[in-house]
């Protein structure tokens, strides 16, 4: 017999038939005046399986009915999945939620029933019917942010089938994978919650973190994965009132309000005047980069405060370190360049106190300011010293920059 059951937006099935099996006896027999009864599966409601036995045939009145559930091929029936006994409602039909079994992960079992009379005389249990279930696939994440100013996370309404049941949420280092929050198999914060309470201060967190949703339905299976969503970690601690985190937000947007520390036009605000300013990449190019292939001149480099004008005269494959960031494309803006001398040091002075916070080593940065023919300046992100000698074939650090 197959039946099907029909749910809200989808289906499953349940695939029955009766054996002689291990159940306990085969149908017909009895124990005293009880006859066995033979057990079938009919249609439900929704995601709910409904065990029917034959009619009471016995001697005095049916008072009760046992029902029980194990996975086929537990022969011994070790693990009972599901139990109901002595069950004096439901004696003939008895409806249950699968989403409640200790099912250990397994989708075949056997169902098994006895009556019992008022004499407390009971039957052999019947003969085994099994049935397979095949859980109602489930949906996905479309979407879920993070408000850094007020520190709430939220997560778009559950889609997919079944009932939203619990969420786990979680944040994690991305430097180690450590778990700096997390709340699992949360009933009640099903689509926000609030981590202001966290724990954990942002000297001990390394420079990024992950935010990790993950929607569990009524039968306890996750939706379709994990999203994630990476977020610098100095936005999560900032309490400025009215702060804009969001690094594709047009600055124009919200001219005469912007403030050092902003999270704006793809990277981090570190110097206004309200409306206008610079920006730093939120992250140091992936590898250190020479400042050019070879000690020579480059012409039209020599500005202090004008790393724009720098870079477009060194925009090409043999100055690795400007080239990098005029080709970068992050957060919907093109217009990166390798800050000059000064510009540098005004993004150490605004890091100085947390570099590792907003992912500086304690190492060299280039600017795009040439000292000599053969030299370019730098600067150490350990002491703040900047340097006039160093050679433009060494390696060091390079962060972006933009104007806006």
């Amino acid at each position: 017999m197959s039946i099907k059951i029909i749910g809200l937006t989808n289906e499953f099935h349940v695939n029955s038939s009766t054996s002689g099996g291990s159940g306990g006896g085969s149908g017909g027999s009895s124990v005293g005046a009880v006859t066995t009864p033979g057990v079938s599966i009919t249609n439900t409601e929704e995601y709910f399986v409904r065990f029917t036995t034959s009619s009471f045939d016995g001697y005095g009145e049916h008072i009760n009915t046992d029902y029980k559930i194990y996975a086929q091929d537990d022969l011994n029936q070790s693990h009972i999945v599901y139990q109901s006994l002595a069950n004096s409602a439901e004696k003939i039909q008895h409806t249950i939620d699968p989403s409640n079994w200790d099912g250990q992960g397994k989708t075949d079992f056997y169902v098994i029933a006895r009556h019992r009379n008022e004499f407390a005389q009971v039957s052999k249990w019947s003969a085994v019917t099994n049935f397979t279930i095949d859980t109602p696939a489930v949906g996905s994440i479309a979407a879920f942010d993070y408000d850094a100013g007020d520190r709430v996370i939220t997560a778009d309404g559950y889609t997919g089938d079944g009932v939203h049941q619990s969420t786990d949420w979680k944040i994690v280092d991305r430097s180690d994978d450590s778990v700096i929050f997390q709340s699992l198999n949360d009933t009640t914060n099903l689509t926000t919650i609030d981590i202001a309470d966290m724990s954990r201060t942002k000297e001990s967190m390394a420079r990024h973190c992950r935010i990790e949703v993950t929607f569990r339905n009524n039968f306890q299976d996750p939706m379709g994965g994990t999203e994630t969503l990476d977020i610098f970690s100095h936005s999560m601690y900032s309490q400025s009132s009215g702060a804009v985190y969001d690094y594709t937000a047009n600055p124009a947007d919200y001219a005469g309000q912007i403030q050092v520390g902003w999270h704006i036009g793809g990277g981090i605000v570190v110097q206004t005047d309200g409306t206008t300013g610079l920006i730093m990449a939120p992250e140091d190019e992936p590898t250190t980069l020479q400042w050019k292939t070879a000690d020579t001149d480059t012409p039209g480099t020599s500005s202090t405060t004008d790393g724009a004008a720098n870079t477009a005269a060194m925009a090409n494959t043999t100055h690795p370190a400007a080239n990098a960031c005029a080709t970068k494309d992050l957060h919907g803006h093109t217009d990166w360049y390798l800050p000059a001398k000064d510009q540098l040091n005004t993004i150490y002075q605004y890091v100085k106190d947390d570099i590792a916070d907003y992912g500086f080593t304690s190492s060299f940065y280039w600017s795009s300011t040439q000292s000599s023919t053969y030299n370019s300046w730098c600067q150490s992100f350990s002491d703040g010293f900047q340097y006039i000698y160093y050679h433009k074939t060494s390696q060091y650090q390079v962060r972006s920059v933009r104007n806006f």
